[in-house]
């Protein structure tokens, strides 16, 4: 009898070690407190260095007051305020940003990192969400073939005054911050650039290479002249010998009057990748979007005052060269100044002025959709704290 009733009371304690672990997703930690599950989305790239770093790391950054815990590597972590759970936190790969912003507008994700351009184009085209802040600014390059005249901007200019051709310079995306930049300088400094092969009197034929694996193939095989493109393939190029960087875009001269800045180049902090969320995170999550940010900005700091041991990481966590990843001209910030708004607004201007705003935002301003777009309020918040 005795074995009999210890035998049920085994299968009890099975049963409710089954069962009451079947929502562990929902519920966390020693007091049994329920926090949200949230998932954010990131590619496998330099660009999105801060968020790595924050996971790799994870309870090295306890000190800081905000970190993960680590569940699964790469994959599950909790996000932290001190002995506070706040949220579970799931990481999603995706093959590139535009598949981030597909998977946040159906839902499947509640935060992005990504180009800027790709959340302006998919608000255009009626998701709810916000970008944030940056991820990170410049670390955009123009390159070279390893053996080319083309050592700065002087012998550049002077390169394409005397070809009796345009200079062939590839990109790798139309709407990506690469090919806005470099046209945007070359054309105040009076240079004219064409994506129209025909147009034999302009100084640059700019090509779509259609993609960053491209970059490479497309210098060696001489299909272009040169490139301009975003950190690590600047960095990568000069490793391998297939080319090198001649102009680091952030420091291209600006000829307007009003753009004048006297500590650095105006060029500098031109936004590429952002934290985006949806509203609805927003709206019902505040405080771990908020937390989520304040992460990142700790990992960003630590990755701009550590670039060795953010190169090793960044190395061990995605397979890129470490002395590329080491080496990157990118700043990474979460701080949305007015030059970056500045930058931003410009992109606004090239996306809509190439046609590619065709929905909600079309026609409109700037200033008439910013709070469509924006909501810079929790990093404005959390830079005031720090």
């Amino acid at each position: 009898m005795i074995k009999k009733m210890k035998l049920i009371s085994v299968c009890l304690l099975a049963i409710t070690i089954l069962f009451g672990c079947s929502n562990d997703q929902e519920v966390v930690g020693e007091n049994l407190e329920s926090v949200p599950t949230l998932g954010i989305g990131y590619m496998f790239s330099n660009h999105q260095t801060p968020l790595i770093v924050a996971a790799a790391k994870h309870e090295d950054f306890k000190d800081e007051g905000v970190y993960f815990k680590e569940v699964m590597p790469k994959e599950k972590y909790i996000l932290m305020e001190g002995d506070k759970e706040v949220a579970n936190i799931d990481l999603i790969t995706a093959n590139n940003g535009g598949e981030v912003m597909t998977m946040m507008g159906q839902g499947h994700l509640d935060m992005g990192l990504s180009s800027m351009t790709l959340p302006i184009t998919s608000i255009d085209k009626g998701a709810k969400m916000k970008i944030l802040s940056p991820i990170h600014a410049d670390g955009i390059a123009l390159v070279m073939p390893h053996d080319s005249s083309v050592e700065d901007l002087d012998t550049f200019i002077a390169y394409t005054e005397n070809r009796e051709e345009p200079v062939k310079i590839g990109y790798h995306s139309p709407v990506n911050a690469p090919v806005i930049l470099f046209e945007t300088a070359m054309k105040e400094m009076g240079i004219r650039s064409t994506e129209n092969p025909e147009d034999v009197d302009a100084d640059i034929l700019l090509i779509n290479l259609k993609g960053t694996a491209n970059l490479m193939p497309a210098l060696l095989s001489g299909e272009v002249d040169g490139w301009v493109g975003p950190s690590p393939f600047p960095e990568l190029a000069e490793l391998n010998g297939a080319g090198k960087i001649v102009l680091d875009m952030r420091d291209l001269p600006s000829t307007s009057e009003t753009n004048e800045v006297e500590e650095y180049g105006y060029w500098h902090e031109f936004p590429c990748c952002v934290f985006s969320a949806n509203d609805s995170a927003i709206e019902e999550h505040p405080e771990v979007v908020e937390k989520m940010l304040e992460l990142l900005t700790i990992a960003s700091d630590f990755a701009n005052n550590n670039r060795e041991e953010t190169g090793k990481i960044v190395s061990d966590w995605m397979g890129v060269d470490e002395e590329a990843a080491k080496n990157t001209i990118t700043v990474f910030t979460t701080n949305p100044n007015e030059r970056w708004q500045g930058h931003a607004e410009l992109i606004y201007e090239v996306l809509q002025n190439s046609g590619r705003l065709e929905e909600n935002l079309k026609e409109r301003s700037f200033e008439e959709v910013r709070e469509n777009m924006f909501d810079l309020s929790f990093a404005n918040r959390i830079l005031q704290n720090r």
